[in-house]
């Protein structure tokens, strides 16, 4: 693997795309200071993926497209091509290219071969290849030295990446992710299973209870199948009888509704018939108009194309005259042509003889001209000697000038530095003063520390009894909520039942679901009552309790037909408009009364003739005994019922016993029992505000400690700060003292020097003095001989003007010819031009002449068709409009058939009329028989899933049974059905958490081996890269260090895991020191002496070093280059260096240039 290119485009100073191809050997960058040399590295450091911008020396992501006052970009882009035939990289291609795009909108594009990735994508394709943002294969300006400085985490990390443990880091990072997050699920699951449990153990419970409810239920269920289908039995031998007459009258309407249906449809038919003869009238009469107007066009195109062909014949003529006239003129121009260049070559000839001639005048010229050259170097040389004396003498000037200012400035610099001793003194007597108040304020500041830990202590106590506190009321709230969130299931689930009317006959359920205006709902629906007086409201109503309330007789009306339409059952209907009924007064005073049951029951205002409808003439009554009691007196004419629910009526008839609970029970019940969850979800809810309340108030008093004991955290830091900043200050005035005790002692030297340096510039002063007279001298000599050599300068200078105006002639003359001939060759291009132009035009004159004559005969053929097509539609014209005359005479036999087909109709229509009539009355009948069967068909329909059994008991031994059971089930009280279903779905829930957990847990102890063993990969990769690196290290300190001695070394040879790297080298007849204290070039070799220690151990396909030899000397240089090329069969390098020796030794050299006025760097290739 290697880099074949980089392509730059638009970052930094690069604003055009430019291509720096590379080999494999050393390639080197050079160019002066600022022209961008480094944005090259910075560029392969980006594409890399650098999200650090100050890794690549910029502020922020624009920084790095280029923009300058009159330039700027949209993007910066940069382009990797790597050799990849050795699949180095883990991508099944040959060239890989990998790039990276910036918009100005801060978005960044990744690609690899073109293909969009992220950027964790391209670092994983680099790692452990040596290849990367921070690998050892790029070394950026300064990194040298940094690798010295480095801490032995960041050399361990050095080593690490030459070991190829990355990978796996990133591996074992991610398994460590995977367990913590499996721990926190187990957790999750800890605290769901203990909750789940608890709420498991209830249901169970519950579901046992429901399942022997279930049992019972089912068993009563089954004697009420048996009776329910007796009874269906014997309503449904009378329903057939009903059903046998009404088809006698459905077959009479049927044959005459046939018969009325056969006119209905041949009136029909006439209609339609009479319909399809008026359209084809219209489309006829609309195809004669289309017909008329096509015949127009077609004589307005014969006329049309008439004069088209006329125009065409005279086209023709114009175009074969102006033909005539090209050819003549091609002719004439080919004779003017041959003619000019005939001229031009005459011309040319006395050129080429004048050219000679002159060129003997020329050389003459050249040689006077360079005897002038010659004296005017002689004259610069005296010159220039003439102005280095001047400056000499003027640097003796100064030199006096300079000796004068300095004897004046140590002069005042000494009385200066007296006065700054006095100074410094006065200055130790206040320091020492203020050193021991600081000590006192220290110890005040120690005393108000153990104050602070002490209130905090406190505070600590009193928020741990808070929070215990804190955790009951929070364990109190979620106990209520659990319960209540019970009943709010329970309470939907029976609202549910409530909204979907349950317990109603379909047809009712219907009705009632249909939200139709007018409709109130079923009477029961609209009634409160108390649980006292249910049974006996409930034998009142007795089948009325499903009867529909509505708001008038058109209303049931409407319902009848909705029911009739969609055959859905049947329904009893009380029109609050039409119902009749007497109110009778009775004395309520007698024994046992409780009173009249429309009195007893509550309701709207609304439906108040309803319920006295079916309500007013019951009495209730206590019991049994005082009802026949009641029933036996005179002149009584109401109905009674019991609190039982033992029904006697007017006439003597007494209906009573225990019964299965009917519909109208189960709803009564069911609304009870929604009211009753109501209240106590409404009292609940009110518990858990008082609780959250409670616990507002805790958790705020909470959070008042915390905050105390925070604030007493914070005093704590702000007096360890203060004391911190005392004793900083009390340790500044202690450097300050010694500063001026320092200060004190250089005083007195400084005065003793100054003085010493007085006497020396008196006598500099009298040397430069002498040194000027000898310069004066000198320079009157040169200055004479300056003067000699103008003036033959003059008289040389005369001579070669005379020779330049006689040869200017010369020149001018061969010029006006080589312009004559010029100007012919223009002309001769001219003429060949227009030639060739006329040729073209003569040649489009006759394709035109040939595609004008094509056109006339097309329009002849053309003319001749159209003749024809008038001839053809005329004659159809006459034949359609035959055929409309035929149709409107069938239109009038039409309309005198209608006539007759309607006074039949009617006559049928009062026929069917009188049978409908007798249908009704039948029906009628009919349905009162079909209302006793629904109803019972409604009570199988609701235990239609119960086995049917044939008992061979009678129906009072069945009904005794029937009431043992449901006292059974009343005994049992409420039974929550939910539980079944609620219990197995947690069961089902618990069991799958414990199976969730067991596997986590699995999952917790493979994730741990898995670390472990990737830990000892890692720990096994990294000792072998260690212990080679240090061998090589050791040899490459001898061979470029001068036989120093280097080594690594494990700061923590017990974590082998985290140990850091130590670099260690002691310098042949040098003492020990720390490498920080080495002097720069030392450094470089150091961290060279590294590099090339791991490039053994695993050298990188490519390597970028930017200025690494800046500090080295011209031996060690050498050395460095003479390392390198050992390792260009396995690494290619590319450096960017000022170093000529790097540039000589260099197998390619680019050069780096800028255009300051727009900061814009260009690339120059030199192979070496």
């Amino acid at each position: 693997m290697y880099l074949k290119s980089l392509e730059i485009n638009g970052f930094k100073s690069f604003s055009e795309k430019i291509e720096i191809e590379f080999i494999k050997g050393i390639t080197s960058i050079v160019g002066p200071n600022g022209s961008g040399k480094s944005n090259i590295l910075d560029a392969i450091l980006w594409v890399l993926g650098e999200q650090s911008y100050k890794s690549i020396r910029a502020k922020e992501s624009r920084d790095v497209i280029f923009h300058s006052a009159n330039k700027s970009k949209n993007f910066a882009e940069v382009v990797l091509e790597i050799d990849n035939t050795d699949r180095q990289l883990k991508i099944d291609e040959n060239i890989i290219k990998v790039s990276r795009k910036l918009f100005k909108d801060g978005k960044n594009e990744y690609r690899i071969n073109g293909n969009k990735v992220r950027l964790k994508d391209i670092s994983e394709l680099f790692l452990d290849t040596g290849v990367g943002k921070s690998a050892y294969s790029v070394i950026g300006q300064g990194k040298v030295e940094r690798i010295i400085s480095s801490s032995t985490k960041e050399i361990r990390d050095i080593i690490e990446e030459a070991a190829g443990v990355k990978k796996i880091k990133l591996r074992k990072e991610e398994a460590e992710k995977k367990l913590e997050k499996v721990k926190n699920e187990i957790e999750k699951i800890g605290y769901v299973e203990t909750e789940l449990f608890k709420n498991y153990k209830t249901l169970e419970l519950q579901s046992q209870k429901a399942t022997k409810y279930l049992d019972i239920k089912n068993e009563l269920d089954k004697y009420k199948k048996f009776i329910y289908t007796n009874e269906k039995k014997e309503l449904e031998n009378q329903y057939k009888e009903y059903t046998i007459e009404l088809k006698e009258i459905e077959k009479s309407i049927n044959r005459n509704d046939k018969l009325f249906k056969k006119e209905e449809k041949d009136l029909e038919n006439i209609n339609n018939y009479r319909q399809e003869i008026n359209n084809i009238i219209e489309k006829n009469n609309n195809e004669n108009k289309n017909l008329r107007k096509y015949i127009g066009d077609i004589k307005n195109q014969i006329t049309l194309f008439s004069e088209r062909k006329s125009n065409y014949n005279k086209e023709i003529e114009e175009n074969e005259i102006v033909e005539k006239k090209l050819i003549e003129k091609i002719r004439k121009l080919e004779e003017e042509r041959i003619e000019l260049k005939e001229s031009i070559a005459i011309i040319e000839k006395e050129i080429i003889k004048k050219l000679e001639v002159n060129k003997e005048y020329e050389e003459e010229l050249n040689n006077k001209r360079t005897f002038l050259k010659n004296k005017e170097l002689n004259l610069n040389f005296l010159k220039e000697k003439s102005m280095n004396l001047e400056l000499e003498k003027i640097k003796y000037q100064n030199d006096i000038e300079t000796s004068d200012k300095k004897v004046k400035s140590i002069e005042n610099r000494i009385n200066e530095l007296r006065k700054e001793y006095e100074k410094n003194n006065n200055e130790l007597s206040i320091i020492n003063k203020e050193k021991e108040e600081l000590e006192e304020k220290i110890e005040n500041l120690k005393k108000l520390f153990e104050e602070c830990i002490e209130n905090k202590n406190k505070e600590k106590e009193e928020l741990e009894e808070k929070i215990k506190e804190k955790e009951i009321l929070l364990k109190e709230k979620n106990e209520i909520i659990f319960l209540n969130n019970n009943y709010i299931s329970k309470y939907e689930n029976l609202k549910k039942l409530e909204k979907n009317n349950e317990g109603f006959i379909k047809g009712v359920k219907e009705l009632t679901n249909q939200k139709i205006f007018g409709v109130y709902g079923p009477l029961i629906s609209l009634i409160e009552v108390e649980e006292k007086y249910q049974k006996a409201i409930e034998a009142a109503l007795g089948g009325s309790f499903q009867d529909v309330v509505v708001k008038n007789s058109e209303v049931a009306k409407q319902c009848v037909k909705f029911l009739k339409k969609n055959k859905i059952g049947r329904a009893s209907f009380l029109p609050l408009d039409i119902l009749k009924f007497k109110e009778h007064n009775f004395n309520e005073n007698i024994e046992g009364v409780i009173g009249i049951a429309s009195k007893l029951v509550k309701y709207d205002k609304e439906i108040e003739n309803a319920v006295k409808y079916t309500l007013s003439r019951i009495l209730v009554v206590d019991n049994l005994d005082n009802s026949l009691k009641i029933l036996k007196s005179k002149n009584f004419k109401f109905n009674i019922v019991t609190l039982d629910g033992e029904y006697l009526s007017s006439s003597g008839r007494i209906s009573g016993g225990m019964s299965l609970k009917s519909n109208s029970s189960l709803i009564f019940e069911r609304r009870r029992e929604i009211k009753k969850l109501e209240k106590i979800i409404e009292k609940n809810k009110l518990l858990i505000e008082s609780k959250e309340k409670k616990l507002e108030n805790k958790l705020n008093k909470i959070s008042i400690s915390t905050e105390k004991i925070k604030e007493y955290d914070i005093k704590k830091e702000n007096i360890k700060e203060e004391a911190e900043r005392i004793k900083l200050e009390k340790n500044e005035y202690e450097v300050e003292k010694i500063k001026l005790e320092k200060s004190i002692s250089i005083l007195k030297y400084e005065i003793d020097d100054l003085k010493e340096n007085l006497k020396e510039f008196t006598n500099l002063k009298e040397i430069s003095n002498k040194k000027i007279k000898i310069v004066e001298k000198n320079l009157v000599d040169i200055n004479n001989n300056i003067e000699n050599l103008k003036e033959e300068i003059k008289k040389i200078s005369d001579e070669i003007e005379k020779y330049e105006i006689e040869n200017s002639d010369k020149q001018i003359e061969i010029y006006s010819k080589k312009e004559r001939v010029r100007q012919d060759k223009n002309v001769l291009e001219k003429l060949e031009l227009e030639i060739k132009e006329n040729q073209l035009e003569l040649e489009e004159k006759r394709n035109k002449i040939k595609n004008l004559k094509l056109n006339y005969e097309d329009l002849k053929t053309r003319l001749v068709n159209l003749h024809r097509k008038l001839e053809e539609n005329a004659a159809n014209l006459v034949v359609d409009e035959e055929k409309l005359e035929k149709y409107r005479k069938e239109l009038l036999n039409l309309e005198k058939k209608e006539k007759e087909l309607i006074i039949s109709i009617k006559n049928y229509e009062k026929e069917l009329f009188k049978l409908e009539n007798s249908k009704i009355n039948l029906i009628d009948r009919k349905n009162k028989i079909e209302s006793y069967i629904l109803n019972v068909k409604e009570k199988l329909k609701e235990i239609k899933n119960v086995e049917y059994i044939e008992y061979k008991k009678d129906v009072k031994s069945i009904k005794k049974e029937i009431y043992k059971l449901e006292i059974e089930l009343k005994s049992m009280g409420n039974v929550n059905l939910l539980a079944i279903k609620e219990y197995e779905e947690v069961k089902k829930r618990y069991d799958f958490l414990l199976e969730q957990k067991n596997d986590l847990l699995g999952s917790k102890e493979k994730l741990k081996n898995i670390i472990k063993e990737i830990e000892n990969n890692i720990v096994n990769n990294f000792l072998n890269a260690y212990k080679s690196i240090n061998k090589n290290f050791g040899y490459m300190c001898k061979e470029i260090l001068n036989n120093s001695i280097g080594k690594l070394e494990l700061t923590d040879k017990e974590n082998l895991l985290e140990s850091g790297v130590e670099l260690i080298v002691k310098f042949a007849n040098k003492k020990s020191q720390t490498l920080t204290l080495l002097s720069g070039g030392e450094k470089s070799m150091v961290a060279v002496a590294l590099i090339m220690a791991i490039f053994m151990y695993k050298p990188s396909p490519f390597t970028f070093f930017d200025e690494i030899e800046a500090a080295l000397d011209d031996t060690n240089t050498k050395r460095l280059l003479n390392k390198l090329k050992d390792f260009t069969d396995k690494s290619q390098f590319i450096l960017i260096t000022h170093n000529k020796q790097t540039m000589k030794e260099s197998d390619v050299l680019y050069g780096v240039t800028m255009d300051k006025k727009i900061g814009e760097s260009k690339i120059l290739s030199v192979s070496m």
